[in-house]
């Protein structure tokens, strides 16, 4: 058996392991967070998941010069989470949502931005929707819900609601229910006894979108 006389074995017992950054060796994640502006295009993209975006709506969007939105957008296709295509005189951006981290990094979006923030930002650009609520059990543990919009809504646009308000609150889609009116004939449901109010009252509801007190 070998001694160690030259002390190097005690010192390196000694030593304390170098703090290792979790970005330390992965170009995508340090590239991906490490820009504030790039996290709120982030953000709007997300929030408004359907929306192809020219750079100058963008930058109008989020208050910022055209040419620091420029820098991150194109940043963000280099990393494949947005594609462009031209349209007209302008390139428009939307997310490519069939992009696995994509998908990893919208949930990870929706929680930090918060339950009630999240649901109102992914209808937020659904045209001719009035009002909508989501109930459920309980807001604690969220196994089901039931989604009810109201308003002149395009009927291929209702899946892709309800595909974004099962991403938001981690539910499967088939645990979702989800019910649309018109405006008139929700008032009139509101007069009487209509089954799905008398079912709201019993459940935890949280209006996400408009008013129609």
């Amino acid at each position: 058996m070998m001694i160690d006389v030259s002390g190097k074995g005690n010192a390196m017992a000694n030593r304390k392991p170098r703090p290792v950054s979790m970005m330390e060796g992965d170009p995508f994640l340090a590239e991906l967070f490490s820009s504030q502006v790039r996290a709120d295009v982030l953000v709007w993209l997300f929030s408004h998941r359907q929306t192809a975006v020219s750079l100058t709506e963008l930058a109008k969007a989020l208050g910022l010069a055209i040419s620091s939105v420029q820098h991150e957008v194109y940043k963000l296709e280099r990393l494949e989470l947005i594609v462009g295509r031209r349209d007209g005189n302008s390139r428009r951006y939307r997310l490519t949502l069939d992009q696995p981290m994509t998908l990893a990094l919208e949930r990870l979006i929706y929680s930090a931005m918060g339950l009630e923030t999240a649901l109102q930002a992914v209808l937020s650009d659904t045209p001719g929707l009035v009002w909508s609520t989501v109930a459920t059990p309980s807001r604690n543990t969220l196994t089901s819900a039931v989604l009810v919009l109201v308003g002149k809504l395009e009927l291929d646009s209702l899946s892709s609601i309800q595909t974004r308000v099962a991403t938001v609150l981690d539910v499967a889609e088939n645990r979702i229910s989800t019910s649309f009116h018109s405006e008139e004939v929700w008032r009139q449901h509101q007069q009487g006894d209509y089954p799905l109010i008398q079912r709201l009252k019993q459940l935890d509801t949280l209006t996400i979108y408009g008013d129609i007190s």
